[in-house]
């Protein structure tokens, strides 16, 4: 089959990276020509009190190997124009994407281990390229990917009365991490409700009632209890 002018298509396997070019960018230039790398590593999260007998452990968690990363661009703009990114993480938990064009992304790091949830942040590749004598880096280049916590929480309805918070009965709250969904949950009639899997936050809450419609949450309170491996929290909508 001829392929179409204007357009190129090309995979490169190096070490698990793999790139995958749809549209040409604009110029003479290839996108590795135009644009920077960004390099980081995974690591899988260490418990409080925890000893990581693996080789290269530290103190923040262990190197995960084949962990998949997706790089999203996202708005327009000649990034676009690369399509989504991936490639595997090394032994050490290594990674380097290539040739990549300013623009802002949603780097996503997705394990396969079982063991520990996904991951994702914001990155933004700048037009001019940082001083390299001073090692400026690009964005997060460490990605620490969480073992699951178990949330409980409640939802509780202001009051104008000096008492403060009611509960309310029967709505549907769901939970995310920087877009990553975590769950979604009915609360019971006095307000509880419980997600199974969530990471160590911040977290983002969508509050509905019964017929769908979004309620506001003004307030939210948290903590964390290392020994039962649980986030509490509370919210309080009007």
């Amino acid at each position: 089959m001829r392929q179409k002018k204007g357009a190129t298509q090309s995979t490169k396997a190096h070490r698990g990276f793999v790139q995958l070019l749809t549209e040409k960018a604009p110029g003479p230039e290839t996108a590795k020509d135009l644009g920077m790398d960004f390099e980081g590593r995974t690591l899988g999260e260490s418990l409080p009190g925890q000893v990581a007998p693996a080789l290269g452990a530290t103190e923040r968690g262990t190197p995960l190997a084949g962990v998949k990363l997706e790089l999203v661009p996202l708005g327009k703009g000649a990034h676009s124009s690369q399509g989504i990114l991936s490639l595997f993480s090394g032994n050490e938990g290594e990674f380097r994407f290539k040739g990549l064009l300013p623009g802002r992304y949603i780097l996503r790091a997705l394990p396969r281990d079982g063991k520990h949830l996904s991951k994702a942040i914001a990155l933004e590749i700048p037009r001019k390229k940082p001083d390299t004598s001073t090692n400026t880096p690009l964005g997060e280049r460490t990605l620490v990917l969480p073992f699951p916590r178990k949330m409980l929480g409640k939802v509780l309805r202001k009051s104008a009365s000096p008492e403060g918070g009611q509960d309310r009965k029967h709505f549907w709250i769901s939970v995310s991490e920087n877009g990553l969904h975590r769950g979604t949950a009915q609360t019971d009639p006095k307000g509880n409700f419980h997600i199974d899997s969530v990471g160590k936050g911040p977290y983002d809450f969508t509050l509905r009632d019964q017929d769908g419609e979004v309620l506001p949450v003004q307030e939210v309170s948290q903590h964390t209890d290392p020994e039962k491996h649980s986030v509490l929290v509370s919210l309080i909508t009007p």
